[in-house]
């Protein structure tokens, strides 16, 4: 997490280290995230969402570029 995102949440990117989407979210909105986490590395290439979120009670929007690497980010990731 950045810290532009993490100032969203009122923290700093170092307050979000080893959580998952679904310790940040409510469900709908981390599974939702995480499917686009998933799409892009089962294509290989840079996908851009418009995504719908909840920050501290509130609905905002924001736009996702997701690109993965090619040194085995699948590793790097825990599905739920």
């Amino acid at each position: 997490m950045n810290k532009v995102a993490a100032a969203y949440f009122n923290g700093v990117p170092a307050d979000f280290e080893g959580k998952t989407m679904w310790d940040i979210f409510p469900k709908e909105i981390a599974d939702s995230q995480m499917e686009s986490v998933k799409n892009a590395i089962l294509n290989g290439k840079l996908t851009v969402n418009d995504n719908r979120s909840i920050v501290n009670g509130k609905e905002v929007w924001f736009n996702s570029s997701l690109q993965p690497t090619r040194d085995g980010p699948a590793r790097c990731m825990r599905y739920r």
